[in-house]
């Protein structure tokens, strides 16, 4: 049977969806227009070795930094390029990646950014490399752990925007052979996860916000500088929506630290955000949450349900993948 000109396009975009790693074929679309247009898919290598499947890329252009002068008398300014800045490149993954990739981001995450050299592989849809984006001595400057929620379907990922020195295209060298396959790899919903805080009872948290953090550095990437040093790290408060019922313990920990001030750091806690399998059982990794102390504890009514969202500040995090072993 002839297929109709209705659904052949449908069936276009799930092959497409296939091949770029998404769950939904209606992401495909959103995802192209991101990405650098590597149909196949996009394969991230770092000092030249593969580290894995990229789910989208973008960013890295080259932009001209304008400088003026002034003019004699009442003519416009005269204006010239000063130098050439290169725009962030920003990246969405799932946790599929070689193990270095994320220890990247975790030296990131401590405030110990690490240059690294490398280059995104953009494949044809036989997933043949076809171009390659190379990119010199980029840091981390910002990642987004996407939110945890009971409630969702959506695949979990992790956003990332490098600062890079310098970015060029080049033409595709990588074999084929030495390439990760499509097939997704510990792919994690954002629905498979378990919050656990010492001394508070977390069974009934359905939502955890997303983990952002976020460094200036104190050195520009242009000065060559072999170990930039952060400015500032920003790690956003995390919000937890959980159910009034047994919620005695969050309630205690709210009124002796923030009510009654015991604020001290032996009154802060410590936990862990873990990322589960589908069976609910396996720990693909996990987020260790280092001094938490609780600023708000709010009522709310959702859609006639009586749940509490909690604000917590985080002063340090740890990302860490399953151990070897497992």
């Amino acid at each position: 049977m002839r297929l109709s000109s209705f659904r052949r396009p449908v069936l276009t975009l799930a092959m497409l969806a296939a091949c770029l790693g998404l769950d939904n074929p209606r992401d495909v679309a959103a995802a192209l227009a991101r990405s650098y247009g590597g149909a196949g898919g996009v394969v991230l290598l770092l000092g030249g070795a593969p580290a894995g499947n990229v789910r989208a890329a973008s960013g890295g252009s080259a932009v001209g930094v304008v400088a003026s002068e002034a003019a004699a008398g009442a003519g416009a300014p005269k204006k010239h390029i000063a130098s050439v800045e290169y725009e962030p490149i920003e990246l969405e993954v799932d946790l599929s990646l070689e193990r270095s990739f994320y220890d990247w981001v975790n030296a990131a995450w401590k405030g110990t950014p690490q240059p690294r050299s490398g280059s995104l592989l953009l494949l044809d849809l036989n997933r043949n490399p076809k171009q390659a984006r190379e990119f010199q001595n980029a840091v981390i400057t910002e990642t987004t752990l996407s939110a945890c929620d009971a409630s969702s379907k959506v695949p979990g990922t992790l956003r990332l925007a490098l600062a890079p020195e310098r970015v060029s295209s080049a033409p595709a060298s990588a074999a084929k052979a030495s390439l990760p396959s499509a097939g997704r790899q510990k792919a994690w919903v954002a629905s498979n996860f378990r919050l656990e805080i010492e001394g508070l009872d977390t069974a009934r948290v359905s939502r955890v916000s997303p983990v952002h953090v976020k460094a200036a550095l104190a050195a520009s990437i242009g000065s060559r500088d072999p170990a930039p040093q952060v400015a500032k790290l920003e790690i956003d408060n995390l919000k937890v929506l959980l159910s009034e019922n047994g919620a005695d313990s969050w309630r205690q920990w709210h009124d002796d630290f923030l009510v009654k001030g015991n604020a001290s750091d032996k009154n802060e806690r410590s936990g862990r955000l873990v990322l589960l399998g589908p069976n609910l059982k396996d720990e693909l990794a996990e987020v260790r949450l280092h001094n938490l102390g609780i600023i708000a504890l709010r009522s709310l009514d959702e859609g006639g349900v009586s749940q509490l969202e909690a604000e917590l500040y985080v002063e340090r995090l740890e990302l860490a993948l399953e151990p070897a072993a497992k």
